[in-house]
């Protein structure tokens, strides 16, 4: 017989006196009992709480309608620390989304592997010698796991969207420092390492966005050319998963639109 299963389990907007709820059906062969009960907040709206009678209540399923699955799943997972109540705002939705997704992930995305189409016969180049500043953000890249794992262990997870949308940050000061563009005619093999560096990032940052966006990363991992097997978490800081160098890069194709501001809405 197995040994106990201790499961974590969360419950919403509840009195300690109500935390308890039931596990789901297990397997009558292992003894299953609660580690610990998470309760999230209140979402509000404008600072009041949602209700019919306020004709405040935003549906969710309208979000996703309007603005998609994964800029509704990234705001919401991302906007309020777990456990604390939240306040909705469709503009603040769409201007957190604009910048974290279309303008700094999304360009970083459309203009490095537009680059690599055009001029590294477009396919992933070659990795020659690297610089301190390649090996540093090589490094963070890969390492980013481990922090993705403390933020969930300590259920901050609008801490796990952070730390990549850090990265991201650091992703585009390094091209941006590097000037790619402007290496062509000067030093074309330091142009190519600089994109490779670059596709490699990019591939381990939208590994770790996968559990929030799953529908554009996987957009770019399909641009990447990452087969499935290699999609999982662990292969982040796995080296034999690294970009292969020679992979063809199609044409790329925006992911992330970017949205206009919105006036508020009510459900009257």
């Amino acid at each position: 017989m197995k040994g106990p299963l201790l499961l974590p389990h969360a419950v919403f907007a509840v009195s300690c006196r109500h935390s308890y709820l039931p596990p789901p059906p297990l397997p009558l062969s292992s003894h299953t009992y609660l580690q610990m009960v998470f309760a999230h907040g209140w979402w509000m709206r404008e600072g009041e709480k949602m209700s019919k009678s306020l004709g405040n209540v935003v549906d969710p399923f309208q979000l996703v309608e309007k603005y998609g699955r994964d800029y509704t799943r990234y705001f919401l997972m991302s906007e309020v620390t777990f456990g604390a109540d939240g306040d909705f705002s469709a503009a603040n939705m769409v201007v957190k989304c604009n910048a974290a997704l279309a303008n700094s992930f999304g360009n970083l995305v459309q203009r490095t592997l537009s680059m690599v189409h055009k001029n590294c016969d477009k396919a992933v180049p070659a990795c020659q010698a690297l610089t301190p500043e390649d090996v540093l953000i090589l490094s963070k890249a890969r390492s980013i796991k481990a922090t993705m794992d403390d933020k969930i262990a300590r259920m901050e997870l609008h801490l796990y969207s952070r730390c990549l949308v850090d990265l991201v940050r650091d992703a585009n000061v390094y091209v941006d420092e590097q000037a790619p563009w402007g290496l062509k005619k000067t030093d074309p093999e330091r142009m190519g390492t600089v994109l490779y560096v670059l596709c490699e990032v990019i591939r381990c940052i939208t590994l770790g966005f996968q559990p929030l966006m799953p529908d554009g990363t996987s957009k770019i991992l399909d641009q990447l050319g990452v087969p499935e097997e290699e999609r999982g978490l662990d292969c982040i800081s796995d080296e034999k998963c690294a970009i292969a160098s020679g992979r063809a890069i199609n044409k790329p194709e925006g992911v992330f639109p970017r949205f206009e501001e919105v006036e508020e809405e009510t459900d009257k």
